[in-house]
């Protein structure tokens, strides 16, 4: 009959659904993303045995989420952020060292991904980026490639030649009076 089915379908919108979460972690530390928009008064329990509890509605709709965190953590030293298009958790570990995946399940949880953007491998963090100490600005004085030597003046219109081109320019002709106008077939 149509208002069993009415109610079902209202029913079915009501329902809490389960939020998108991104993670990345530290060695002292795990990053938990929610990506959700303009969520309004979230509810977030963070629990010393690891349980998370997440309660928010963004655009009208409201989503839930309890994990499970694989270890314990300490919730007075972490820290929310609500945004305008998320809700990241910097949840602080209460032993350092790398955690072999986010929650004590072993199953594969689809809304469950990690955020590469954030994410650094155990090693990383000994390192430092080899790119941090490279200065682009020193780059400045080199100008355009220029070419390889021989190639000759690769410059637009109106390009003006320093020193080092015109000393190739010198030893083009020098190369050019080597070379025999006629060439003998043997």
């Amino acid at each position: 009959s149509p208002p069993f089915l009415l109610s079902w379908f209202t029913g079915f919108l009501a329902m809490v659904l389960h939020p998108q979460v991104l993670w990345a972690q530290r060695d002292d530390c795990v990053y938990l993303t929610f990506d959700l928009p303009e969520v309004k008064t979230p509810k977030i329990n963070l629990q010393p045995d690891g349980t998370l509890y997440f309660q928010g509605v963004s655009r009208g709709t409201e989503y839930e989420a309890h994990l499970e965190l694989l270890k314990e953590i300490d919730p007075d030293a972490s820290k929310i952020h609500v945004g305008d298009r998320q809700v990241v958790l910097n949840i602080v570990k209460k032993e350092k060292g790398y955690w072999m995946r986010l929650v004590k399940s072993e199953r594969k949880d689809p809304l469950i991904q990690v955020d590469w953007n954030k994410w650094k491998d155990e090693d990383d963090d000994e390192e430092e980026d080899p790119m941090a100490k490279f200065n682009f600005g020193d780059m400045a004085g080199m100008g355009g490639m220029g070419g390889m030597g021989g190639m000759g003046d690769l410059g637009g219109a109106g390009a003006e030649k320093d020193d080092d081109e015109e000393e190739e320019d010198d030893d083009e002709e020098e190369m050019e009076e080597m070379v025999p106008e006629k060439i003998i077939p043997v």
